[in-house]
């Protein structure tokens, strides 16, 4: 490229003092090649900890350090965009617990310049360097998403930001929505509108970023448990992408729609049993509703089966035991953040109705 091209790395940083450090070290080492000039803005949201004083310290390596209250990941990255120089044409997302490997900026911003004009981002990859089970199983997660993109089974539908470039003048105009909370499902949003807009994404499996997955079990199901429950305020905008979300598969959201086939069957079994515990005649299809269900629970393990296979080729017989735990955890965390999200926006439209009932009146 004899064109010098002017890009920035938006880092989003809120109580990541413990973590920052590394992540700089990483950036402000990135190989860069002589046509590409970047810059690191790192927007502390409303942080109390020592993330500032983290973040002061690489200043004079090219660092710029932006403070703002504590307004959500999304008004932070669009404080990082607003902040780059006028000059800047191509905006790189990473998270503050990511280290990027050092071709990382030069990977994403090459692939993004060749892509056609269409393509609005690409996005990067995780990569690992954990040797728990649990963040081993993290990764295969991401692996068998990173194959389906790989074999061009799907596409992808928007750029997760812990790996992302992005065209600036796409976020200038189409900025990150500000009402959506925390980091968790705002650069799906993005995605989603701009691929409604007519424009697509790229995966660029050598961008990688390695990050520091849950370890423990609790956090892991949290972090689903919260992505379910915001998914469906987004599937409400945008219900073409419910068959079509290529970060949950369809296999994944086929063991929701089991989980709660047989939690009803299960249901309707024990319901069954109240009359013969009362001394009264037992409902005659009681039985038939227990065997529904142990036969969904014996078909929804078995749908972890090639994933299990997967695991045990990749880190022998712990690794599959804990997959298939976490199979199980993963399917109960999405379903009941799900059924949350559904039961508020249910609420929200019951709210309304009567609000505008009175207002009729």
């Amino acid at each position: 490229m004899s064109e010098r091209i002017k890009a920035a790395v938006v880092v989003p940083a809120y109580q990541a003092a413990a973590t920052l450090a590394e992540c700089l070290d990483s950036l402000v080492s990135q190989r860069l090649p002589d046509w590409l000039g970047l810059e690191i803005i790192v927007v502390d949201d409303g942080s109390s900890d020592h993330t500032a004083q983290v973040a002061r310290r690489y200043q004079g390596q090219g660092v710029r350090l932006m403070r703002t209250g504590r307004q959500g990941a999304a008004a932070a990255r669009n404080t990082g965009v607003s902040a780059a120089g006028p000059d800047c044409r191509i905006i790189l997302f990473t998270d503050s617990d990511c280290l990027p490997a050092p071709d990382w900026a030069a990977c994403l911003v090459s692939t993004l310049q060749a892509a056609a004009p269409g393509v609005a981002g690409i996005k990067g990859a995780y990569g690992v360097r954990q040797r728990s089970a649990v963040a081993r199983f993290s990764q295969l997660e991401f692996e068998e998403r990173y194959n389906r993109f790989r074999q061009r089974q799907t596409q992808p539908d928007f750029a997760d930001t812990y790996s992302a470039a992005y065209r600036r003048e796409l976020l200038t105009a189409q900025p990150f929505d500000e009402s959506l909370p925390g980091a968790i499902v705002e650069d799906a949003e993005l995605g989603w509108r701009l691929r409604q807009a007519g424009y697509s994404f790229q995966f660029e499996p050598a961008g990688i970023v390695y990050h520091r997955h849950p370890e423990n079990i609790g956090k892991y199901f949290r972090r689903k448990f919260r992505i379910a429950h915001w998914r469906v305020s987004i599937y409400r905008r945008y219900p073409g992408q419910l068959p079509a979300d290529s970060h949950t598969s369809q296999g994944a959201k086929g063991q929701m729609v089991l989980l709660a086939a047989i939690l009803l069957n299960l249901g309707l079994w024990s319901a069954s049993r109240i009359p013969r515990l009362l001394k009264r005649p037992a409902i005659k299809a009681g039985h038939w509703f227990g065997l529904a269900g142990l036969a969904g629970l014996t078909g929804l393990q078995l749908s972890f089966g090639p994933f299990i296979g997967r695991a045990r080729q990749a880190g022998g017989l712990k690794l599959a035991l804990t997959s298939w735990l976490m199979l199980n955890l993963r399917v109960a965390a999405y379903s009941l953040g799900a059924g949350l999200g559904l039961a508020e926006l249910f609420w929200r439209k019951r709210q309304k109705n009567e609000k505008e009932t009175r207002t009729g009146q």
